[in-house]
């Protein structure tokens, strides 16, 4: 059996599906000519994810997973297996999906379980996870916080596709913790399982001991307080009005020994509102920079980055 070669791509996508799709065709492209059978594409990789989480803006252009827009992505597709997220229609409702297709069409199919924040506000939920074939192997699929859920670490193990979400050298600390414990006594399984805020700091806290980590880094409120001193990402800044929320929130924030943001335009919301300075990293990767990073002439920066 030949050895499979996989690539996930981060990149910037927004309402011009256009755009959205010249992207997409830039990616498959280059992963083709580098020998990539399977190719994930981010979530919300076809117009884009919502633009707040209040519900108010509404949500990226609503798709039928019989539409154009998949069939067309199936023919960028042609003999690899490509992964990618969008809002899907369904009747009165939307789903913020994924959908896996090759030039044969739609090979399988997930919509999110699970919603951080208000993200209800704009999507509904599903209910659960099924694996699927691909030419590539048997599959399953997740969608960002689905991730931090013991079921999600459990269904491609018990429907043949292996082991769930690895964790890695950052101990990302859903990765560490709730993706590879059982389920907790408080918390049991399931979508919306928690019953707060606090059971599931808590729960962090006890699974997980940052001693041995070179860097510790989380990127949501809950994590941030389950360690207070990590390497904290922001992708936003939330207005809570519930009191636990704003004082995670606040925590989250202030308690961090470094910050990273994704735009300026927050990390200026953070300097003015709470007189922090942090590091911009816009969403995407450059590329050219971590291959450089990876190599002989980057074991010098990366000894020094801690």
């Amino acid at each position: 059996m030949s050895p499979l070669r996989m690539a996930a791509a981060a990149a910037n996508f927004d309402r011009d599906l256009e755009a959205d799709f010249a992207r997409i065709a830039q990616l498959i492209d280059t992963a083709r000519a580098a020998g990539v059978r399977l190719l994930a594409l981010p979530e919300a990789a076809l117009g884009g994810y919502l633009l707040n989480l209040t519900g108010a803006a509404g949500p990226p252009p609503p798709l039928s997973p019989d539409g154009p827009e998949i069939r067309r992505l199936a023919r960028l597709a042609g003999d690899m297996v490509v992964a990618a997220g969008y809002c899907e229609s369904d009747t009165a409702q939307v789903f913020n999906s994924a959908v896996c297709v090759s030039g044969d069409g739609i090979l399988g199919h997930h919509r999110k379980v699970h919603q951080p924040l208000r993200e209800d506000a704009s999507y509904a939920a599903a209910g659960g996870f099924a694996a699927f074939d691909t030419p590539v192997g048997r599959l399953d699929m997740m969608i960002c916080y689905d991730k931090a859920f013991p079921e999600t670490n459990a269904s491609p193990a018990s429907t043949g596709c292996g082991d769930g979400p690895p964790g890695d050298r950052t101990a990302h600390l859903f990765d560490q913790t709730a993706g590879q414990r059982g389920p907790h006594p408080r918390l049991g399984r399931g979508p919306r399982a928690g019953r707060s805020t606090g059971d599931g700091i808590e729960v962090l806290r006890d699974a997980f001991h940052p001693g041995g980590y070179d860097v510790v880094h989380a990127q949501d409120c809950i994590s941030a307080n389950a360690v207070p001193h990590c390497l904290r990402t922001v992708h936003h800044i939330d207005h809570f009005t519930t009191p636990e929320l704003a004082a995670c929130h606040e925590r989250a924030l202030r308690t961090p020994r470094a910050h990273v943001w994704v735009s300026a335009a927050v990390a200026g919301e953070l300097l003015a509102g709470w007189g922090i300075t942090a590091t911009v990293i816009p969403n995407g990767v450059d590329a050219p920079r971590f291959s450089r990073a990876a190599g002989p002439a980057g074991a010098a920066a990366r000894a020094g980055m801690c």
